[in-house]
């Protein structure tokens, strides 16, 4: 019988990062967890990004938001970015729904225009009542 493989973590996409983006990833991840209820994060070693995923009854089940990090920056992708409020224009697009935010430092992840974000992204998965 073959032994099947660990499961993938979120760290292992650290490993040879340096150490700047090892700490944005860190601090980002803090930030996600607290910022979103109850939320399951998958690692995705082809794409190399961690997913954030919603589940019901509160939420659209589904992903929200993705970090792909590279050795310069982290990327905070939202899903459905062109549905979410972003007034300081922060988001660049990445695909026909896809956009994002790289950040550079690790005090960026609790700007208020990041957290704002965020919280559009999450309430914008949350299922309506009525």
């Amino acid at each position: 019988m073959a032994r099947s493989a660990l499961p993938f973590k979120p760290n292992d996409l650290m490993v040879g990062r340096p150490e700047l983006i090892v700490k944005i990833f860190q601090h980002l991840r803090a930030v996600l967890h607290d910022r979103l209820p109850n939320v399951e994060e998958r690692a995705i070693p082809a794409a190399k990004i961690v997913h954030y995923l919603l589940r019901r009854p509160v939420f659209i089940d589904g992903p929200v938001i993705a970090l792909g990090p590279t050795n310069t920056h982290v990327t905070l992708f939202f899903v459905h970015g062109e549905s979410i409020s972003d007034p300081d224009n922060l988001l660049e697009r990445f695909g026909s729904r896809l956009y994002g935010v790289n950040i550079v430092d690790e005090y960026q992840p609790e700007h208020p225009s990041i957290s704002a974000l965020i919280d559009s992204a999450r309430d914008f998965r949350r299922l309506k009542k009525g």
